[in-house]
Parts: C-alpha cells; sequence; structure tokens
C-alpha cells in the first residue's frame, strides 16, 4: 500500500539529496537544518514500513546508511543553532560576547570541514534506491492494515510519553517527549492528517504546536550549556560569560515551568 508512503517518501528524499548539496555551503543554515528534518522524516517512514511489512524492510540497515552523515550535520546545525540563540541574547542583554563569538567560530569552521568529509563520502544513490524497495514491499498491504498500524504506533508513543514524564528527570523526559510529538506530528503528515491526534494526545493542534515550540526553545537552551561548558574550561580566567549564562539559565527554568504545566494541564499527565 504505497499510496501514502511512497509519495511522502520521494517528497523527502528529494528535498534530503537537492539540501545535501546546499548544506555543504558555508553559512547556509537552512539546508543544514531542511536535510535533517528530511532525514528525520525518513527515519519514520522506514520504522513504520518496517512494521507494515513483518520486517522484510529492514529499517535498522537502511538508518544505518546515512547515521553517520546525520551525527556529523548534528554537530554543525547545534553550533549554529547556539550562534543564532547567542544573538538574540546579545540584543536582549546589550552586550557583545566577542571572545565567546571567536570561540564558537572555531568550533563551527572544524564542523564544517568535518561534516563537508563526510557528506562528500556518502552515497545518494543510495536514497535513490530505496524507491524499488518501498515499491514491491508495500504494494500489497491493504488500506485499512495502514490505518490500523498507524492507530496503534501513534498509541506506542502516547503510552510512552505517559511513562517518560513520570519516571525519568527532565532533561530525558522532555526531549524524548519532543521527540515523540514530532515521530506523531510526521506520522500524521505522511497520512495526510488523517490520525486522531488530539483526541489521543487531548490537546488542541495550536497547544500542541505550542508545546513544540516551548520544548525547542527548551531543548536550544539545554544544548547551549555543553558549549559554556566547553567555553569555561578553555577559558579558565574568561568569566565574561557569566551573565548570558546566567539568563539562559532564567529563560531555561521558565520554560520547563511551562512545559510542566502544558502536560499536567491539558496532556493530563
Amino acid at each position: 500500500m504505497e499510496g501514502y508512503i511512497y509519495p511522502y517518501y520521494i517528497k523527502h528524499r528529494n528535498r534530503a539529496l537537492l539540501n545535501l548539496e546546499g548544506s555543504r555551503q558555508p553559512d547556509n543554515f537552512d539546508a543544514v537544518h531542511d536535510l535533517r528534518t528530511s532525514f528525520k522524516r525518513i527515519r519514520v517512514i522506514m520504522r513504520f514500513a518496517d512494521l507494515l511489512s513483518n520486517g522484510s524492510i529492514d529499517s535498522s540497515f537502511i538508518l544505518k546508511q546515512f547515521k553517520k552523515l546525520y551525527k556529523s550535520s548534528g554537530k554543525l546545525r547545534d553550533v549554529q543553532v547556539h550562534q543564532q540563540l547567542l544573538g538574540k541574547y546579545e540584543s536582549v542583554l546589550g552586550i557583545e560576547f566577542k571572545n565567546y563569538q571567536k570561540f564558537l567560530k572555531k568550533i563551527e569552521s572544524k564542523a564544517q570541514k568535518k561534516y563537508r568529509i563526510v557528506s562528500f563520502g556518502y552515497n545518494p544513490f543510495f536514497l535513490v534506491n530505496l524507491d524499488d524497495v518501498l515499491n514491491s514491499r508495500l504494494s500489497e498491504i491493504a488500506e485499512d492494515s495502514v490505518f490500523k498500524k498507524a492507530d496503534q504506533l501513534t498509541d506506542n508513543y502516547v503510552k510512552s510519553i505517559h511513562n517518560l514524564y513520570h519516571d525519568f528527570d527532565d532533561i530525558v523526559r522532555f526531549h524524548n517527549i519532543r521527540r515523540h510529538i514530532k515521530n506523531i506530528g510526521y506520522l500524521n503528515n505522511m497520512l495526510q492528517g488523517s490520525l486522531p491526534v488530539e483526541e489521543k494526545l487531548n490537546i488542541d493542534k495550536e497547544r500542541l504546536s505550542d508545546l513544540g515550540s516551548i520544548l525547542g526553545e527548551w531543548h536550544d537552551k539545554l544544548n547551549a550549556f555543553m558549549f559554556f561548558e566547553m567555553f569555561l574550561r578553555k577559558s579558565k580566567n574568561d568569566n565574561s560569560i557569566n551573565l548570558l549564562v546566567e539568563k539562559v539559565m532564567e529563560d531555561k527554568c521558565h520554560e520547563e515551568i511551562r512545559i510542566e504545566q502544558i502536560c499536567e494541564a491539558e496532556l493530563k499527565l
């Protein structure tokens, strides 16, 4: 049953190939972001195809083929996002953190060079060759089976969200709740909005989008502390970013409160 899955794959495979080229260009932040988003969607597609085909589509093997590229692009994307975050805080605080800017530029340059090496070593024809695999393995699957499996998978994501919220600390639960919400969204997009997501999560579309945005902002600030720690280790006598660290921590704490409020009052976790 390739009517939903195959066109969705072709769409994001084509986007991945397009952005693979663009992501190699310096300062093309959007291409790096869009490439990673396409890979995330392809990951959901392949895992769902594996489930539908009872394992005849080996998603573990397929996903390993672009794992190195995905990880390398993630390191580049993290420092690019952090530089954008720094710019926003410099505007808010009215301070330019020049030493820290130079530090981040060096990290970005190294990440860019490593990413270019990995990306030029990646064989893009692997993604193209998956066309026939999806077509042949999914063509005989009935439409009602697709929706039944998607419904079950969504239930599994929702159950996992509930378990994560109560059983883990903020870093683990918020990170994985964010990932599950994204995966539910990708799955629903693939099936053209036919899944009862609002009913299953007990939240309307607009508020779910708000939660996703807040989780994204929280995640960016969480990653910021990795760069803060790197800078402070390397520049032991440089306390120039102390005000920045305090402000980011303050905002991150506020976002954690907002996330908890939505999770408990609306998602009923």
